[in-house]
């Protein structure tokens, strides 16, 4: 009787689990008008859509900060930039750092907080967004 209880919910829970993932699909903002013009979102937001943030969201936005004069470059060898602290741009009229950017500005290897805080600002601009909602999250985990 017990062994037929375990395995009614235990179907149960796989069904709802499955009913999830049918009716929850992964989310892409929709795409802009063509344009060679570049938009306001920092390289490892692009990163992020283009699902290399792991790979490519760091280094990107190591080159941006120097390119926007946060940081300096330098080839300490061949083949082998260095990365050094520049002072910062002062009041140029630059855009505040980002926390994850900031975060990389100071070299704190914690990757994954610098990529949760890029999900995050990816959230906050409307580009991406959760696949399961907390209410059907709750239900599952309660489940």
């Amino acid at each position: 009787m017990i062994t037929l209880a375990v395995e009614v919910t235990s179907g149960a829970w796989l069904a709802l689990l499955a009913l999830t993932a049918l009716r929850t699909r992964w989310w892409r903002p929709a795409p802009g008008p063509a344009s060679l013009t570049l938009r306001g979102e920092p390289p490892a937001v692009v990163g992020l859509l283009a699902g290399r943030l792991h790979r490519n969201g760091y280094p990107a936005t190591l080159l941006d900060l120097a390119a926007r004069g946060w940081i300096g470059l330098g080839e300490a060898e061949p083949s082998r930039v260095r990365c050094h602290p520049a002072a910062p741009p002062g009041d140029r009229g630059l855009p505040a750092l980002t926390d994850y950017e900031r975060r990389a500005l100071a070299h704190l290897e914690f990757r994954r907080r610098f990529e949760d805080e890029v999900r995050a600002d990816a959230r906050d601009r409307e580009l991406t967004r959760g696949r399961i909602g907390r209410g059907t999250l709750t239900l599952l985990v309660a489940a």
